[in-house]
């Protein structure tokens, strides 16, 4: 077989071959470009995951804190409610005993004494019989 290669049959066959090549590198350098672009892209979300990460434990602790501190307060809170319960029974059996005292010098006839008694009141927070008893004792003047 006799092939006769002129430049036109060069040029059919080499012109597309370096075509093709060219055409196989352009590609081959977007693939290697596009893979750099999708490291940078996954280590910089892989940096936000990190960040984000810490975030979320240190909010975890100040929520734990938080929880703490609430649990004292809510502790307090309660320990100041019984006080409160205590001081206002302490004050309303104050007021009983300061009211039997002051009716007792009233029925003796010491009158001036009572009122005494009974003046420190705070006629609020006094029953209905208490009230009737001080205002007894305070109009017999």
């Amino acid at each position: 077989m006799n092939i006769n290669i002129n430049s036109k049959t060069v040029k059919r066959l080499i012109v597309p071959a370096l075509i093709l090549i060219l055409i196989i590198i352009c590609v081959e350098i977007k693939e290697n470009s596009m893979e750099d672009k999708f490291a940078v892209t996954i280590s910089s979300m892989n940096e936000e995951k990190q960040n984000l990460n810490e975030k979320i434990n240190s909010l975890e602790e100040e929520l734990k804190k938080a929880r703490e501190e609430n649990g004292h307060m809510s502790n307090q809170l309660r320990n100041a409610k019984e006080n409160m319960a205590d001081s206002g029974r302490l004050v309303k059996d104050n007021d009983d005993r300061l009211i039997i005292e002051a009716y007792d010098l009233y029925l003796e006839g010491k009158v001036k004494e009572a009122q005494k008694k009974v003046e420190v009141l705070d006629t609020t927070y006094l029953t209905e019989l208490q009230l009737h008893i001080y205002k007894q004792i305070m109009i017999d003047k």
